[in-house]
């Protein structure tokens, strides 16, 4: 019963694990896939190039926390960590550095600044989450042209496809989405994300919240958080 609660992940692990604290896996997303609904994925000391997506209520721990284990997007052209799904509601992400997102592709969601709807340069939420003891740092990415020269007919559709440059345009360190749901359609919906004991620093938005932006009825809970 402790091996189906609890998934244990180091990232020097040798190929083929199991997730047992004996054959831990190599990669959070496959720990993700494993790990049942309300376990526990154990992450070990190192930096984890990958990007994980939550789509289940569970907790991913970081156990010698944020100074020695590092989720690090660089390159990826995503949010470094999603709650994406109605099911990751209940998520906690505890003792990590987070850094290198740009963000999640956003549709139909307006910014003043940009249309490169690329918002959660660090984490992107769309559910309830609790963030303990993680410190955001150096997400999103600055466009090096300047707004009023890209916001034109199909701007979107070629940043998405690569042809021009993608901007993170809100929340570079953690977006909380309320009013948008998976098929790109607005919705309403109330989502309280929990950020506790974190450090939220250096950076980037274009248009709004270069730390935390909310979008609709969302709201976050910082507590001891800088």
């Amino acid at each position: 019963e402790a091996f189906k609660r609890n998934v244990f992940v180091r990232v020097d692990a040798a190929p083929g694990g199991d997730g047992t604290a004996e054959r831990p896996f190599n990669s959070i997303s496959n720990a993700l896939v494993a790990a049942p609904w309300f376990g526990t994925v154990h992450v070990g000391p190192g930096r984890y190039r990958e990007c994980p997506v939550v789509e289940k209520c569970l907790t991913l721990v970081a156990d010698e926390g944020p100074e020695k284990t590092v989720l690090d997007g660089s390159g990826f052209g995503s949010s470094v960590v999603t709650f994406r799904e109605d099911g990751a509601a209940g998520s906690r992400l505890d003792g990590f550095t987070v850094t290198g997102g740009l963000g999640t592709y956003v549709p139909n969601v307006e910014h003043a600044a940009t249309e490169f709807d690329f918002v959660g340069g660090g984490v992107f939420s769309r559910v309830a989450v609790t963030i303990r003891n993680c410190h955001v740092v150096g997400n999103g990415r600055r466009s090096a042209a300047k707004a009023p020269e890209i916001v034109r007919e199909g701007a979107r559709k070629r940043a998405r496809a690569g042809e021009l440059p993608q901007t993170t345009s809100a929340g570079g360190g953690l977006y909380i989405c309320s009013d948008w749901e998976n098929d790109g359609t607005i919705g309403e919906r109330e989502v309280v994300g929990t950020v506790q004991n974190c450090v939220i620093s250096n950076n980037y938005a274009q248009a709004m919240g270069g730390g935390v932006a909310i979008s609709g009825a969302g709201t976050v809970l910082l507590l001891d958080a800088s």
